[in-house]
């Protein structure tokens, strides 16, 4: 239900896909989100520096997404990957201003957010149609075999945090 409520408010969702090195939700679907909630949603998987899957990160395997009219689109359709290892980010455990080498799909899901930002804002027009995730799927890097895969899905976010936009 919130992840309907928000994307009917324009929002777009990133999912950190997971950490369990296994197929996302053991291939099983999930129900109940409208289909203008699953196209505002986008899977955040994570890849090593050489752009190879991170060892610990799940794969949309072959599961669905089923909209609310029993319509299915595969968790590989909605699933990119963004580098996720050794990210740096703040430790708070550790003091304010202390910072640690994070890994897991939870840093790649903000390298996709601030990709997702960065698109509206260049071209608020994507947020108004609702196509921001859209655009940023097709134009993610084929990473695997070629075509959306249940490894990587469509492939390498299309923004580097070395090179920004």
């Amino acid at each position: 239900a919130a992840i309907n409520y928000a994307a009917g408010k324009g929002a777009f969702i990133v999912w950190a896909g997971g950490n369990s090195a296994q197929n996302l939700l053991n291939n099983l679907n999930t129900s109940g989100l409208t289909q203008a909630a699953i196209q505002r949603l986008v899977f955040a998987g994570s890849v090593s520096s050489a752009n190879v899957a991170s060892s610990f990160t799940n794969k949309p395997g072959s599961g669905n997404l089923v909209n609310s009219a029993g319509a299915k689109t595969a968790y590989s359709a909605r699933w990119v990957m963004a580098p996720g290892e050794n990210i740096l980010a703040p430790y708070t455990v550790a003091g304010n201003n202390a910072y640690y080498l994070w890994s897991g799909t939870s840093m790649a899901a903000p390298v996709v957010s601030g990709s997702l930002m960065l698109l509206q804002n260049a071209w608020p027009i994507l947020k108004t149609n609702g196509t921001t995730a859209n655009l940023l799927l097709a134009t993610a890097s084929d990473l695997g075999s070629k075509g959306v895969d249940a490894t990587y899905g469509n492939g390498l976010q299309p923004f580097r945090l070395d090179q920004g936009a």
